[in-house]
């Protein structure tokens, strides 16, 4: 069950530690230690395999392949993503022949995913109402969220990544900063490295914001409040973020864990105050025209747009389903990797749609797996609309929905608010009606709002929808009325920002910059 809770995890351990490691003091010994040379040309990659944490990883491999074949690009991660790196690998050869395949190293231990399973986390913890109502569930879970492994299971993993870096020896590491065995090891033997971030701007530098601004002027995570926070909501927003900065730093099981770490070799294992550090390059697929406004930017953060994983055309990937595309234009209702349906859920999502398309030429591809027990009468009020093709119901999606975007014929996308969906359809200019049911979810909502590329579709009733607030959510955005027409212009003029920035190109340009000794 814990696989369907990354994109919570995911944004919350970096979200979460990046209030405080920008203004923590430096201790004596925080400076750079002497850098590895590395083998030149040689690239590492070392994440978690779980998508809401490697995509971008993925992505930039793909990027790397096609304009840089003369690097050698490495791959650790356990082996459950060693399907993706292949697949990828291989569509990049074929795409440029004179690219070298990616070498994919299987490391040893638990992913994160599998930890936060053995801690007995399921989706009925993570759900939870934005605010004063679900700030105690967000804290209470926070040692938990920051370090789901046992402490012999993170050595475990360390360990094995220091052999890897043995192994390789490389120029360069591109690391994921979610996943601690990594980042550590990498600084303990003081590798030159890139941190690359799926997460926003607001979640990593949010703290160094003048004036303390991330008290009052910017949305506490998880509180759901507009930007710029209104006046009346201030003293919340300063209690919501005292309230998660108190459980960061109270964490003594995570201290206890961290006695045996350092009793074992690691000085400053997940060091939450040094995440971030000013000497090494930090690529973001933020933009700040994406972002809430952030005066303050440091100089070794690279903001390169959307990233996310290329792949086949539609129509290569699944004919028949590119073809139904095509019919008409299509709402695309797609919560991720993490979300069921219960049968409240189920049935005012049914209404909304039969409202949507009673007054409409659209079509519907709703992603659908239920959650519980319960009959399929919930979808009694559309039988006609499923018969004739108006709204098509499937567990999993054939096409990448990116690739089905880029179509041109998906015209909202519906989604709970994870960093993949929320980026992909930033990247390719569609408009958003956004879902949240946890945390950082909540943030993806209120900037769709503020950035007028779509809408808050439950701040009434969220982690819950109902059918009328759906149906004005759909209105907005699809009722080519002048609001839903400026909509629209906003997200496809933000696309076209999107791809002028590069994404995963320009992150693979910087990360080819570093991994290349120069003249001597």
């Amino acid at each position: 069950m814990a696989n369907r809770l990354l994109y919570l995890i995911g944004a919350l351990l970096v979200a979460g530690t990046s209030v405080f490691f920008s203004r923590s003091p430096p201790s004596p010994d925080s400076g750079p230690p002497k850098l590895f040379p590395g083998r030149n040309n040689t690239v590492l990659f070392l994440t978690d395999a779980h998508p809401g944490m490697s995509n971008v990883h993925v992505a930039t491999t793909h990027a790397l392949l096609l304009s840089y074949p003369d690097l050698s690009i490495h791959y650790a991660s356990f082996p459950k993503l060693e399907k993706t790196i292949t697949s990828i690998s291989n569509f990049a050869v074929h795409q440029n022949p004179t690219s070298n395949p990616i070498a994919f190293h299987p490391l040893v231990g638990k992913t994160y995913v599998e930890s936060l399973d053995d801690t007995g986390f399921n989706i009925e913890k993570a759900i939870q109402p934005s605010g004063f109502r679900g700030i105690a569930a967000l804290c209470n879970n926070m040692q938990t969220f920051l370090m789901p492994w046992t402490a012999p299971d993170y050595l475990a993993t360390y360990k094995d990544i220091l052999r890897v870096l043995g192994e390789i020896d490389p120029f360069i590491v591109v690391v994921d900063p979610m996943l601690g065995p990594a980042l550590d090891a990498v600084r303990t033997q003081g590798r030159n490295h890139v941190v690359l971030s799926p997460n926003t701007l607001k979640d990593n530098f949010v703290s160094m914001q003048p004036w303390g601004s991330m008290f009052w002027k910017y949305p506490a995570i998880s509180s759901g409040y507009p930007y710029p926070v209104p006046w009346h909501l201030i003293p919340a927003n300063i209690y919501l973020n005292i309230r998660f900065i108190y459980s960061v730093l109270n964490t003594p099981h995570l201290a206890e864990k961290k006695v045996f770490l350092k009793a074992n070799g690691i000085a400053k294992p997940l060091d939450v105050f040094s995440i971030y550090q000013k000497e090494y390059l930090w690529l973001t697929q933020s933009l700040p025209e994406s972002e809430f406004p952030m005066p303050v930017i440091p100089d070794n953060v690279v903001t390169c747009g959307p990233i996310f994983r290329s792949s086949a055309p539609a129509a290569e990937q699944d004919p028949e389903l590119a073809a139904w595309l095509s019919r008409a234009p299509t709402v695309l209702i797609n919560l991720g990797s993490t979300v069921t349906f219960d049968e409240y859920g189920a049935g005012e999502m049914v209404h909304a749609i039969k409202n949507l398309l009673s007054n409409t030429t659209l079509q519907v591809l709703w992603k659908f797996n239920k959650r519980g027990i319960y009959s399929r009468d919930v979808f009694s009020e559309v039988w006609k609309e499923i018969e004739d093709g108006r709204l098509r119901l499937e567990k999993w999606l054939s096409i990448d929905p990116a690739a089905m975007m880029e179509t041109g014929n998906i015209v909202a996308s519906v989604h709970h608010g994870g960093a993949n969906c929320f980026f992909e359809a930033l990247g390719v200019g569609v408009p958003q009606i956004i879902l949240p049911l946890w945390v950082d979810l909540y943030d993806y909502a209120t900037r769709v709002e503020y950035l007028g590329i779509g809408a808050f579709g439950n701040p009434a009733s969220a982690p819950n929808w109902t059918s009328q607030e759906l149906s004005s959510s759909f209105s907005r955005v699809l009722d080519s009325g002048e609001e839903s027409v400026r909509i629209g212009k906003k997200a496809r003029d933000l696309g076209e920002l999107s791809r002028k920035a590069g994404g995963k190109f320009r992150a693979a340009k910087e990360i080819s910059k570093l991994a290349r000794r120069g003249p001597e």
